[in-house]
This record gives C-alpha cells, sequence and structure tokens, in this order.
C-alpha cells in the first residue's frame, strides 16, 4: 500500500498527464502483476467497484488522478483563493468560468499552453455534460465576462435567480445591487443565453461535496468519479449466472445483503476469499476446462454422468448431496429445527434475513 500515497502525492501536486494512454499502461502492468501474468479471471471493473456493489476496492490510478484534478478545479468553481487564481491566471482575457462553461479556450489558445491548465480543463471536459447537463447555480455569468485582473465582486446564478410559477426569472437591477446599466444587459444577455439550455433545479453532487469542506475531499471525489464511471456495471454477469443456476430472479436487496452483510460474516481471510471466488465463479469446473482444452466431453468428475456446470459440481452432483445432506442433519439435530434444502439460502447467504 505505499504505492498510492506516492502516486496520490504525486497527482495533487503535478496535475500534468495528458490522455489516457499512461494510465492504460499502468492498468495492464498491475494487472498482469495480480495475476501473475495469466488470464484474469476477474474483469478489472469489477475489481475497482466499491465492496457494497460486490466489487473488490482495487485503487485506479486514472480515477484518483481525475479526483486530484477536480481537487484543483474546485478553486476554479468556488473562486474563494483569490491568491492562487491570481497566480495561475495572471494572463488570462476572460474570467475562469468563461473557460469551464462558454469554452473560451478555444477563442484564447494561451491558456491550453499552460501545462497544468490545459490537463485540468481536459479533465473537466470529459465529465462535464454528465455532471452538469444544465447550467449549474454556482455559475457566476459576470465574472465569465470580466477579465480576473478586474478583481470586481460579482454573485453566482444561485444569488441572481428568483423563481416565477416554476420558471427561473433574473432579479431586478435594484435587487441585484448593480450599479450600472452596462452590467444589468450583460447578466440579461448571459441569462437569456444560458436560459435556452436549461437551469439546474438544485446544486449538483460535485456542488454539494465541494461544500463539505476539504477534509476528506479526495476520497470524496474519487467516489464520485468511480460512482460516475460505474453506473452500468449495478448488474454483474455472474448475478445473471447465478439466477440461472438457482432458477429465479434474485433481487438487487438479496445481492446487496450478501455484499454488506454475507461477505463480512467472518474474519477469516481464506474464508472471505472462498467467498468471492464463489461469487465471481473463478474455480475451474470439468466443464469449463473442456473449453479451455476444447475438448468433448466435461462430465463430473465424480458421478461421470451429468455435465461438471458450477451448480452441479456444487450442488446437484448426488455424491456432493449426500455431504450436504449429512451438514443439514448434523445442523436440525443439533438446534432442533427444519431447514430448507434450496442452494441460494446456505451457498450464498443471500437471503435478506436469517433464515435460521
Amino acid at each position: 500500500m505505499m504505492v498510492l500515497p506516492k502516486m496520490l502525492f504525486m497527482f495533487q501536486n503535478l496535475p500534468i498527464i495528458k490522455g489516457v494512454k499512461v494510465f492504460e499502461n499502468w492498468k495492464k502492468d498491475l494487472v498482469k502483476f495480480i495475476w501473475n501474468g495469466k488470464k484474469a479471471r476477474i474483469a478489472y471493473r469489477n475489481l475497482i467497484d466499491v465492496k457494497d456493489r460486490g466489487g473488490l476496492a482495487l485503487p485506479d490510478l486514472r480515477y484518483y488522478y481525475e479526483a486530484a484534478n477536480f481537487s484543483w478545479l474546485k478553486d476554479w468553481i468556488k473562486l474563494d483563493n483569490k491568491k492562487l487564481l491570481k497566480l495561475e491566471g495572471h494572463n488570462l482575457r476572460y474570467g475562469w468560468h468563461a473557460y469551464l462553461w462558454d469554452e473560451k479556450d478555444k477563442v484564447n489558445k494561451e491558456f491550453k499552453r499552460h501545462i497544468i491548465r490545459s490537463s485540468l480543463l481536459t479533465t473537466w471536459k470529459r465529465y462535464k455534460k454528465g455532471i452538469e447537463p444544465k447550467t449549474p447555480l454556482w455559475l457566476r455569468p459576470l465574472e465569465a465576462v470580466l477579465r480576473p485582473a478586474t478583481c470586481i465582486e460579482v454573485g453566482t446564478y444561485e444569488e441572481y435567480l428568483v423563481k416565477e410559477r416554476g420558471q427561473w426569472a433574473l432579479k431586478g437591477r435594484e435587487e441585484l445591487g448593480l450599479k450600472d446599466w452596462f452590467s444589468f444587459y450583460q447578466l440579461h444577455d448571459r441569462f437569456r443565453k444560458d436560459a435556452a439550455v436549461g437551469f439546474a433545479s438544485k446544486k449538483s453532487e460535485l456542488e454539494c461535496i465541494f461544500d463539505r469542506g476539504n477534509k476528506g475531499l479526495l476520497s470524496r471525489l474519487y467516489k464520485f468519479i468511480l460512482d460516475y464511471n460505474l453506473a452500468d456495471n449495478q448488474i454483474k454477469t455472474v448475478m445473471i449466472s447465478w439466477a440461472r443456476d438457482f432458477g429465479r430472479n434474485i433481487d438487487l436487496e438479496e445481492w446487496e445483503y450478501l455484499w454488506k452483510k454475507g461477505f463480512k460474516f467472518s474474519l477469516a481471510g481464506s474464508i472471505r476469499e472462498n467467498m468471492f471466488k464463489m461469487f465471481y465463479r473463478t474455480y475451474i469446473t470439468p466443464e469449463l476446462l473442456a473449453k479451455i482444452e476444447k475438448t468433448e466431453g466435461g462430465a463430473c468428475w465424480r458421478c461421470c454422468q451429468e455435465v461438471g456446470t458450477y451448480i452441479h459440481m456444487w450442488w446437484h452432483c448426488k455424491y456432493v448431496r449426500k455431504f450436504w445432506y449429512k451438514i443439514f442433519k448434523e445442523i436440525e439435530d443439533i438446534m432442533n429445527i427444519k431447514l430448507e434444502r434450496n442452494p441460494d439460502k446456505y451457498w450464498h447467504k443471500i437471503p435478506t434475513r436469517p433464515h435460521i
């Protein structure tokens, strides 16, 4: 675990990596190390997913780097650290929000010649449409049209807008506290353009993360980026395979019980490792071995009658059933209860409540 802190120190102090090629190379080296140069048995997306969704919480360097970039972008969005912004933007033609929202870097080429600003803006553009599909309330419309050197205090859309009959409307000049009409006309013109896109109805999740302060900011941003990129990884292929083997649909709540409670019932590393291997079906069955070796058959090596699938090798084989019968009989005698003979009740500890 000494590698990650060193990488995070570099990511937070030198956010100068552009593109994803270097991260793809690091990922290949990491996967090669984990699986000892052999073919991976668990998809990388499942390895880096959080444990509450059945993942193994392997740190992903690319997402950590992007989280570090967003911790820098916080100053561009909130505009609180005046000294830092003046140092980073001494030669800017427009305000910071003009580059974040209006893509003024296409007009002012000087912005992207700065190695840090360029890499940070690249990360922002990669997530902008997904994170902020509509005009955010943190946007400062007048700041976007002013030079940073003017140092004029301007408000956000959250301060400038009011809801009337369910629609956002701009406040009056006197209510806004604008002394000159020119600034009000500039603001009105920006409002008309941004209203065509639409305004967000509430604070975005990213802004809420920023509002919670700097303590634990990197961890919160990493989780946010991980959830954003793995939103389609909720239903894993192995979940469909197990539901087919059990002969019934398994609700997501039942899987969540397994991930949050079932995997944690023992502190023994070997037992928890076995449970993950069972869930991800990493054990090689006769059926899988026949496919690997491209041979016919794949019969169970115990009964030699049925195809050696996962569910057969661990439950349906007549020799394995004798083993399970002895276990059930012993538990029933000790506890003086009657147990159901369903594999999903005991195999993965799937039920949402105890069945004993």
